[in-house]
């Protein structure tokens, strides 16, 4: 066995076992507690040694999201201590007339105010009588004063001038290793973690990294051990993927646990983007449907990329794939609220309780009712079909679960497809976000579908868009594991520049590419393979940027400014319909990478199946209120070429598919299901 490819969600732990381009998969529940546990299950169930492991890890992100991160402190310039409370003051709603801000990663007590300054050149402003040694030592007596576990230092202008920062990070490493005195077990500078201009940015994204490193540092280390373990004791080389979609080394993830908070997706939209480009479809809709939400991502001939997300109430500055998530997924729980109206989610049951249909609520006398229980009773998604017959859903634990929700419908069936119309909707206009509202019309796209939950919803969503195409990947269930498997080695540092993008400033943008490009290979310890650039440009005035490729990053000529002006004006004129003032560059983002180069697994040919066979097993599917005799197929049996005319259902391993009446379905040579519109 040669390598694995590991991606952890909120119900299940998919793998993706990998070797001489044939693959196997396996899912197993997630562990909450420690995700590490159902890793270490599925691991060891090989029975063999891997040479390489990709994990994409969701440890950030629920530390973020359950605040049990470390007890965190700043360092911040004199003056502003209260740079994270007053912040932009942005509100996410602008009819709240009371916004209740999220709460705050640190206490007020826990900020400390640092007395030497630069001014907006990097020059020291004030000079304090004490020598920095001597200040920063006032900063570790700080933190052992407050018992402080981590540190976050975000100075004024630290990005154009490191020297103050980089002085406290030598410092603290030599008390620490000298073991003489407390320190914190983690420091966070912002001239590492987010070097670009934008105070209030920088420092919210540095103090998060802080939250969460002593907890990612500790799960990574403890996961390098477990897997040493299980694996005979030999080394095997473990990555964990980013939030832009490349891979980095344990010790990176350690040191920048800020890049991983959006992992899992990305891996997903890295997966679903390879496997569509293989098979000719090159502007696509991601529709990743989990267990607890739903990721969403629009690739117009490339994965798209930005630099602010937000998680938790939290914003933080870090490359990120672009991608729209909602709390839409199998374990999400319908509810009424009180004008009566039926709600669906984001709160999830998760792997524990899981859906009623999993049988682990008989001992709570009003168990939830979700999703994946709205498909069992709709007959979507048959008693034996789950994770290849090892899990029996229990479709009377269903009828339990929503016998309560009978004073506000008819029928049972009533409930469960408004569940369903309600959960479809919700994805609807999450689609809607990343097409029609960035100037896309969907129906230009091929949607997607995959998660274990995606194909069973997929054709219902693709037509409230009017999108008469879906592609279902041979795994779906598993995709995002075969993304982690995909992914390049990078690592990506941002230099802001912050002046005119014109010819005349062609050596000060090499310049800065070139400090960048060596940053880049600090972190990778040898030179990467390639280099990419993308210029975040803005016209003058303006407080948002959009990110611009730059064509041949070695070569920076006048001809090259020319190019990305334009293609900033054109992309401005498509986006908000106007243009025309003079253009700013504010940051340079270089990412350096080793190409994975990973073909994409090969299939074994299926077992053919005609596709109106006489003999077939049959189950009653409920659509739009009317229940018809639907014949089941496993996904093995599919084969190339025979069309399959809807209502069809597909079982596998890993997820289920459901083909409604008017599309037609057959496979494509690479093993995916291609499923079109016929009728209305």
């Amino acid at each position: 066995m040669d390598e694995v490819g590991i991606d952890v969600g909120g119900t299940f732990t998919d793998f993706i076992f990998e070797s001489n381009s044939r693959y196997t998969v396996a899912k197993v529940p997630t562990t909450q507690l420690n995700p590490s546990d159902a890793i270490i299950q599925g691991l060891g169930s090989l029975n063999t040694t891997v040479n390489k492991i990709v994990h994409s890890s969701t440890i950030a992100t629920n530390t973020l999201l359950e605040r049990n991160g470390a007890k965190t402190g700043l360092i911040t310039s004199a003056g502003f201590r209260d740079i994270l409370q007053i912040g932009r003051q942005a509100r996410s709603d602008i009819y709240e007339l009371e916004p209740s801000p999220a709460p705050s990663l640190i206490h007020h007590e826990a900020i400390f105010e640092f007395p030497i300054k630069l001014d907006q050149n990097g020059k020291v402003l004030t000079n304090d009588n004490e020598t920095p040694e001597v200040l920063y030592q006032k900063c570790l007596d700080f933190a052992a004063a407050n018992q402080l576990e981590s540190l976050a230092i975000c100075l004024l202008y630290s990005y154009i001038n490191d020297d103050l920062e980089r002085g406290f990070e030598s410092y603290y490493n030599q008390k620490r290793n000298n073991n003489s005195q407390y320190v914190p077990s983690f420091i966070s500078i912002s001239s590492v973690v987010s070097p670009e201009y934008r105070e209030v940015e920088r420092a919210s994204t540095t103090v998060l990294n802080a939250y969460v490193g002593p907890v990612m540092s500790a799960y990574l280390k403890d996961f390098g051990e477990r897997v040493r373990l299980v694996n005979d004791q030999h080394t095997a080389d473990v990555k964990i993927v980013r939030s832009d979609g490349g891979s980095t080394s344990l010790k990176n993830a350690s040191n920048l646990p800020v890049s991983t908070l959006l992992s899992g997706p990305s891996a997903g939209v890295l997966g679903a983007f390879s496997v569509a480009k293989q098979a000719g479809y090159r502007r696509i809709i991601t529709f990743d449907m989990g267990g607890t939400s739903t990721d969403i991502s629009l690739c117009d001939g490339h994965i798209s990329f930005k630099n602010q997300l937000e998680v938790g109430g939290i914003h933080a500055r870090t490359p990120i794939i672009d991608i729209h998530t909602i709390g839409a997924g199998g374990g999400s729980i319908a509810r009424i609220d009180q004008g009566g109206a039926l709600r669906v989610g984001p709160e999830s049951a998760k792997s524990v309780p899981g859906p009623a249909c999993y049988g682990n609520q008989k001992d709570s006398a009003v168990p939830v009712f979700t999703v994946t229980d709205a498909n069992v009773i709709l007959g979507r998604l048959p008693a034996e079909s789950l994770l290849g017959n090892t899990l029996q859903l229990e479709v009377s634990e269903s009828l339990r679960a929503a016998k309560p929700f009978l004073e506000h419908f008819n029928t049972i069936e009533d409930f469960a497809q408004a569940v369903i119309d309600v959960t479809n909707s919700n994805m609807e206009r999450a689609l809607r976000v990343v097409s029609v509202q960035q100037g896309y019309d969907p129906r230009d796209f091929t949607l997607v579908a995959f998660g274990g939950a995606g194909p069973l919803h997929a054709c219902e969503v693709a037509e409230s868009l009017d999108i008469d195409n879906v592609l279902i990947p041979r795994t779906p269930g598993v995709l995002a594991a075969l993304g982690t498997l995909l992914a390049d080695e990078t690592f990506t540092v941002s230099i802001s520049v912050l002046s005119s993008c014109t010819k005349s400033n062609i050596e000060h943008i090499r310049r800065s590419i070139d400090d960048a490009k060596r940053r880049v290979v600090a972190k990778f310890g040898s030179t990467p393979e390639v280099f990419e650039a993308v210029a975040q440009l803005r016209f003058s005035g303006q407080s948002h940027e959009l990110n611009i490729r730059i064509p041949d990053v070695d070569n920076i000529d006048s001809s090259t400014i020319e190019l990305i002006r334009q293609s900033f004006i054109e992309r401005h004129q498509s986006l908000y319909g106007h243009a025309g003032y003079e253009i700013e560059l504010v940051n340079i983002q270089v990412t350096g990478s080793k190409p994975n180069n990973k073909p994409l697994p090969l299939y074994d040919s299926p077992k053919p199946v005609s596709p109106n066979p006489t003999n077939i097993l049959r189950h009653d599917v409920s659509f739009r209120g009317e229940m018809r005799s639907t014949p089941i197929f496993n996904r093995d049996n599919v084969e190339t070429a025979e069309v399959f005319h809807g209502p069809v259902l597909i079982t596998q391993l890993d997820a289920t598919s459901v083909v409604l009446p008017a599309w037609d379905l057959f496979a494509d040579e690479y093993g995916n299901l291609l499923l079109q519109k016929t009728g209305d």
